[in-house]
């Protein structure tokens, strides 16, 4: 038998690793000349606050201005020289769009001996936002909405962002003249490409206009968005600047560094399930695909020897056909656990998947947890007709299953774990 409390314990053990305060301290010590003074810090994302908090511990007085740009609902305060402001997630709003603009000017303001911080995490491709000249800010959101609900992935989702905008794709640096930017990134993209995380505001961007135009055909969006499509023909006929491409002389200044990522935590998971005595395996970072067919395999490990725990991490994603409350994680874990009870293993397996940001889909979890007992008293019936709603959240909340943290202030995509016992 898995007890429950055993598999929210190595995902505990993961999420405490993935800690983007002590990961910046860390870094900067590294990275930032002893010399350098009067750093410009520019901050975006779910763990902006705790990653400027964790810059400022480190480099005080130092940091002579900053901005931070965070999700409402996540945490934030007071940090001396920095100043928080406060937006929408997952989608960009006329707040966002304020903010950001302000510290674009902060960036362009940097003197040609100043050093400009840049602080990267997941969440910082809806923070960081200045749409094209004739493109709303609704109308943007609208169509990273839509194209989030056909089910893009990240790399698409950032191809179109990239270019309907004034910042992403390197884009920040647009002006730029200081000596040297450092940009300590929080990765939340399977593989850390650095182009992609955050739409990749101080990196090369490969993607071109007529990528962004191929992926909404590719998902219908080419007749619903008439304003964003003309500007991406505009761009694909030559007519808009494209985003700089490797090479660009303004990138032989930029450093541009992950320091935390999926990894870490799983590193840490893997150690906390020998502690408990099971032989342990991280069977990869970089899962993708549909939540609830990659839940079904990971569950068909529990035919394996008992003692063995199996972790992974990535990032799913869900197809929403139903209108219910759930998330990627949450489908994710029911979807291992019907397998698990389908295959006689409920009395020896438990299974658990967890946001590390603590936000799961549209619902107030991060994820899930079963243990032995509540694989084998699962209601089928009830379990995959919650799943064919996208109502897994429901399920599970009623079951006393579902795993609620509220918002962590980090982000290094998501946690699952299978413990077998004897």
């Amino acid at each position: 038998m898995v007890d429950r409390g055993e598999v929210l314990g190595i995902l505990e053990a993961g999420l405490g690793a993935a800690d983007p305060e002590a990961a910046v301290r860390d870094a900067v010590r590294r990275t930032l000349p002893g010399e350098a003074d009067g750093i410009v810090l520019a901050a975006f994302g779910k763990a902006a606050y705790r990653m400027s908090r964790g810059a400022i511990s480190e480099l005080g007085e130092r940091v002579r201005a900053g901005i931070a740009i965070v999700p409402g609902g996540y945490p934030s305060g007071e940090l001396g020289r920095v100043e928080v402001r406060v937006g929408t997630h997952p989608l960009p709003s006329a707040i966002n769009v304020e903010a950001s603009r302000e510290l674009v000017e902060l960036v362009r303001g940097v003197g040609e001996e100043g050093v400009l911080l840049v602080l990267i995490s997941g969440g910082g491709s809806s923070l960081l936002e200045v749409p094209k000249d004739g493109l709303s800010v609704e109308e943007l959101a609208a169509l990273s909405g839509e194209l989030m609900r056909r089910g893009a992935d990240i790399r698409e989702l950032n191809a179109v962002r990239k270019h309907l905008s004034d910042v992403k794709g390197g884009q920040l640096l647009r002006g730029f003249r200081g000596r040297a930017c450092v940009s300590l990134i929080v990765s939340d993209v399977v593989g850390n490409p650095i182009d992609s995380i955050a739409s990749g505001p101080t990196a090369p961007d490969p993607s071109t206009y007529s990528d962004a135009l191929d992926v909404l055909g590719r998902y219908g969006l080419l007749e619903e968005f008439p304003d964003a499509v003309a500007i991406l023909r505009s761009g694909a006929d030559g007519r808009l600047e494209e985003t700089p491409k490797p090479g660009d002389p303004v990138f032989s200044r930029v450093r541009n560094e992950v320091i935390l990522d999926n990894r870490a935590a799983l590193r840490a998971m893997e150690l906390e399930a020998a502690r408990r005595g099971y032989r342990a395996e991280v069977l990869t970072d970089s899962m993708e695909g549909e939540a609830r067919e990659v839940g079904k395999f990971l569950g068909s490990l529990s035919t394996r020897e008992g003692g063995s725990a199996f972790c992974a991490g990535g990032e799913t994603t869900v197809t929403v056909r139903g209108k219910g409350r759930g998330g990627r994680n949450q489908e994710m874990a029911l979807a291992a656990a019907l397998q698990v009870k389908r295959l006689g293993n409920a009395g020896r397996a438990g299974v658990g998947a967890l946001a590390t940001d603590g936000v799961d889909g549209n619902s107030p979890a991060a994820g899930a947890a079963l243990g032995s007992s509540d694989i084998a008293s699962l209601d089928e019936r009830g379990a995959r007709e919650s799943l064919a709603e996208n109502d897994s959240y429901t399920f599970l909340r009623r079951a006393g299953l579902a795993v609620e943290i509220g918002a962590t202030g980090t982000n290094v995509n998501d946690l699952f774990v299978l413990l077998i016992r004897d």
